[in-house]
């Protein structure tokens, strides 16, 4: 007698309920999905089943355990409940690639995209990382475009929304690159669809020759979508790595100035948010990094987190300085709005020295650059809440106490408040 155990699954059109039963027939060999108006029935491997589905497992493994005759499972269409039947049956575990599942699932001419749709909601509501993975290889183009991208997003949650979209994005970068970009997304469909395999490589194979390995590069481009994808669905990801060129992935967003993948990147509850780059690359931290390029949208989100260490100093030339004197020494248009940011931020040391025992403000008198001397000299009344008027022919104390009325044309002035 053979040992494999099958179980049989039913459903109905338009069921408003699905019902997993068990057949109190003296065996535990078969089960069905059924509705309480008919039933479409149909037999199911259940090691197949259970392989593809941890949520089937564990009704399945309840089920026998109490006797119970009916577990309820979220509405199925007859249709949806046949592909699943078809898939698990046809993909089976040891034999599963997820080249060979997306090649099953095209050669499937009745699946449209709104079908698709339908699916990758059942396959995140049961799990079936398997078949997630397999639809998005099979229906690439679809969902990164409307009206595709719309349909998805109505279909299914925002969570399986953008697992689906992120790897469709990451499929996107592979098409036409090398060898070695197609050989990481395979692995890490494999590792998606939870059939292990060596994280290492995903590590350290490099993605781009200029950024590194695919997730510096995601964060670089600032496709939020990737990046969520790796860091939340990839176990083992080396996400604080400053890798071959000295940067983690927080330092490639904040190089690109991605606010998005910033602040998904600082909201990540394993990254170290002052990890520092390499020593070639200055050491700087992720904030030292964006203070010295007076990235605005960077600074604002680095300075949401409560681990950021906002005085941590950094070798700059053969000196080092903490954020605000960096930023007091640059020459960037939008050093004085990253000025601004740090001085309203009481956590910062308005007062802090470094290796030559300067503040931020004599560090921007000594370099000549008025706007940030003038924002460093009433840093404290900023502080305070005062507005600021600054023009760069007149840098007197009264200027920063009202604001310019509405009309107002004064050459050169700037702002803030």
């Amino acid at each position: 007698m053979s040992t494999r155990t099958r179980v049989r699954v039913a459903g109905v059109a338009s069921s408003p309920l699905l019902v997993l039963a068990v057949l109190c027939a003296g065996s535990a060999d078969a089960f069905k999905l059924r509705s309480k108006e008919c039933l479409y029935t149909a037999d199911i491997d259940v090691e197949a089943a259970s392989w593809h589905s941890p949520v089937l497992r564990e009704m399945i493994r309840y089920a026998l355990l109490i006797n119970d005759n009916f577990i309820a499972l979220d509405t199925l269409s007859w249709i949806d409940l046949e592909l699943t039947r078809q898939f698990i049956s046809g993909n089976r575990p040891g034999t599963y690639e997820v080249d060979q599942a997306a090649t099953w699932l095209s050669s499937r001419n009745e699946i449209s995209f709104g079908r698709v749709c339908s699916l990758v909601k059942l396959a995140h509501n049961l799990q079936m990382r398997t078949l997630s993975v397999a639809l998005i290889a099979s229906h690439p183009d679809d969902a990164n475009a409307e009206p595709g991208y719309g349909l998805l997003k109505e279909a299914v949650d925002e969570k399986a929304f953008r697992f689906h979209v992120g790897l469709v994005r990451l499929g996107r970068f592979v098409n036409g690159r090398s060898v070695a970009q197609k050989a990481v997304f395979k692995r890490i469909r494999e590792i998606l669809a939870r059939m292990g395999g060596d994280i290492n490589m995903v590590n350290r194979v490099e993605w781009d020759p200029i950024f590194g390995n695919v997730l510096h590069s995601a964060a670089y481009s600032g496709d939020e979508f990737v990046v969520d994808l790796l860091v939340r669905h990839v176990p083992g990801l080396a996400i604080n790595d400053p890798g071959r060129h000295g940067y983690t992935a927080l330092h490639w967003a904040v190089l690109n100035d991605c606010s998005d993948v910033i602040r998904l990147l600082v909201n990540t509850p394993e990254i170290d948010v002052n990890t520092k780059g390499r020593q070639e690359n200055g050491g700087e931290t992720p904030l030292e990094l964006a203070a010295k390029l007076c990235k605005i949208g960077a600074v604002s989100e680095l300075l949401k987190s409560n681990s950021i260490l906002v005085n941590e100093p950094a070798l700059v030339g053969d000196a080092y300085w903490t954020p605000l004197q960096v930023a007091a020494l640059q020459t960037w248009g939008s050093c004085p709005d990253v000025i601004m940011m740090l001085i309203r931020d009481h956590r910062v040391d308005i007062h802090a020295t470094g290796t030559y025992h300067r503040t931020a403000l004599e560090l921007a008198r000594q370099a000549s650059l008025p706007q940030s001397a003038f924002l460093l000299e009433h840093a404290q009344e900023i502080r305070m809440g005062a507005p600021v008027l600054f023009s760069g022919s007149n840098i007197a104390a009264g200027d920063y106490n009202q604001l310019p009325p509405s009309n107002t044309s004064h050459p050169g002035a700037h702002f803030y408040g």
